[in-house]
């Protein structure tokens, strides 16, 4: 009951599918059996509860027995460095296939490297491997409205009917290729965004040093119709949440491993690394400039709707400057146990007390603030480092700060 398994048991629940969500963690079982989710996505737990008839929340193997169709979900976890662990879904692929039988099909979700699905298959213990691209905080809504499938077989030829009944009730088009193909597949999905968020940072920083404004270039570029309304043109702090990351370092790994060349996936890489510094880089600058009290942060999570907090350019500017102290504020995710790290009870706290704060996290409660009230007002609040430019322009220029605002992809000061 990973993440992705939840987000794709709430799928099913809402096509009307019964499902049995099976986790050898007993304590998680017992939370999940009174709704208590321990993932924040939008919308998943209305749909469970609404079809709370349809769902068995178990811990024993034996009510896995029967089942058409079985999904692996289990999280492959990996350090800050994007490595991936493999042995717990390799012990979770060899208890399953012996507690469910041979009629079971068996269909693995987790995001592995090329050459994993075939070895397992094999072995006869797995028939498929599906491709998912989750996204936290659009999970539910990617899940219930996917473009397409992408399912990896053993030799191209047409899936069981059971994984088709079940895949035709989204009504899009799945794409069916060879074990290998899928695995890259994914990869190459997170490859071609990690691509297109670090040309975007690129071109962000630099109109933060020659006075053009990427908020004004953006739906030019958009308009283009080879590149389109939907690419990742938003300037960001790099990539963090671990799915991306994880596949930057698989291939790399494998370009290596076959001799080829992996200085552009490297490339992205490092920039990324580079680009999570940035709030680092404009604190520091806050700090030579005599900003010598709190600083606050809103937001810990790397984006908003989640509770994740992997690889966050938040938890990476409060581990900078361990001797500074630092309030912070998140509507979902709690302080971090730092020793320098305070935990204010809302937004009006944070400027009450701080000197410097910064947006981290653009979640829509810091966008509906009233921000009027920051500006003369009797509020602590000097400067404000705001890289999504949550905080509306044109308040900053009527308040006269703008040599003590910041925001990416705008030349500030």
């Amino acid at each position: 009951m990973s993440h992705l398994g939840l987000v794709y048991a709430a799928a099913a629940l809402a096509k009307g599918c019964r499902v049995c969500c099976f986790d050898d963690d007993r304590d998680l079982i017992a939370r999940l059996r009174s709704l208590d989710l321990p993932i924040h996505e939008p919308g998943i737990l209305e749909v469970m509860a609404a079809n709370k008839s349809r769902i068995k929340f178990t811990a024993d193997w034996s009510d896995l027995v029967g089942l058409d169709l079985v999904f692996l979900a289990l999280d492959v976890a990996t350090d800050d460095a994007g490595v991936k662990d493999l042995s717990a879904l390799d012990h979770l692929t060899e208890s399953l296939r012996s507690r469910v039988g041979n009629e079971a099909k068996i269909v693995l979700l987790s995001q592995v490297p090329p050459g994993y699905s075939r070895d397992k298959f094999q072995r006869g213990l797995i028939d498929y491997y599906q491709v998912e691209t989750l996204v936290f905080g659009e999970a539910l809504d990617r899940a219930s409205n996917p473009e397409r499938f992408i399912v990896g077989t053993p030799n191209e030829k047409a899936l069981d009917p059971v994984l088709v009944d079940f895949l035709s009730q989204w009504e899009c088009p799945t794409y069916t290729m060879l074990f290998e193909s899928a695995e890259l597949a994914k990869i190459s999905i997170n490859i071609f965004l990690a691509a297109s968020v670090t040309a975007t940072n690129t071109l962000a920083s630099l109109c933060e040093r020659n006075g053009a404004d990427w908020a004004s270039i953006r739906p030019a570029v958009s308009a283009d119709k080879r590149i389109g309304p939907y690419a990742y043109l938003k300037p960001g702090l790099g990539i963090s949440g671990g799915n991306i990351e994880r596949d930057i370092r698989s291939l790399s790994d494998d370009l290596r491993g076959f001799g080829l060349d992996s200085s552009f996936v490297d490339a992205i890489a490092t920039h990324s690394r580079y680009r999570k510094d940035w709030l680092i880089e404009k604190v520091a600058v806050a700090f030579k400039e005599g900003y010598l009290g709190k600083v606050g942060v809103l937001g810990l999570t790397y984006k908003p709707d989640t509770l994740s907090l992997k690889n966050s350019p938040s938890i990476r500017l409060l581990m900078a400057f361990p001797e500074r102290n630092f309030v912070v504020y998140d509507p979902m995710a709690k302080a971090t146990g730092l020793e320098n790290v305070e935990e204010a009870r809302d937004v009006d706290e944070v400027f009450m007390v701080c000197d410097v704060v910064v947006v981290a996290t653009p979640w829509p409660v810091f966008r509906e603030f009233d921000w009027q009230s920051v500006f003369g007002s009797k509020l602590q609040t000097k400067h404000i480092i705001d890289p999504f430019g949550v905080c509306p322009r044109e308040l900053v220029s009527r308040a006269g700060m703008g040599s003590k605002y910041c925001q990416l992809g705008a030349r500030n000061g």
